[in-house]
C-alpha cells in the first residue's frame, strides 16, 4: 500500500473540501470537528495542485461545510479549465 492510500484510509470524513468534486480530484486532506468547529486542509489535485485551508469556529457548522464545499469545486474548475 502506497503511502497515500494509507492517508486516504486515515481520513473517514470526506463530505468537506470534495463534497462537490464527486471524486473528480484525488485530495489528502485532514477534517477537525466539535461543537460550532469544522476545519478541513489539504492537497488538491489538479493541473496544478492547490492546498486549501478552512478553519471555523464559533460557526453555523452546516453554512460553513457548504462553503468549504463550494469554494474547492470552484477553484479545482478555475485550474481545470485554464
Amino acid at each position: 500500500m502506497s503511502e497515500q492510500q494509507v492517508l486516504e484510509q486515515m481520513q473517514q470524513i470526506n463530505h468537506k473540501l470534495d463534497g462537490k468534486l464527486c471524486g473528480r480530484a484525488d485530495i489528502l486532506h485532514k477534517t477537525g470537528e466539535d461543537d460550532e468547529l469544522s476545519n478541513d486542509v489539504g492537497i488538491v489535485y489538479a493541473k496544478e495542485p492547490f492546498i486549501l485551508c478552512f478553519a471555523g469556529e464559533n460557526t453555523d457548522v452546516y453554512r460553513w461545510e457548504d462553503f468549504i464545499r463550494r469554494s474547492a469545486c470552484a477553484l479545482w474548475e478555475a485550474l481545470e479549465n485554464e
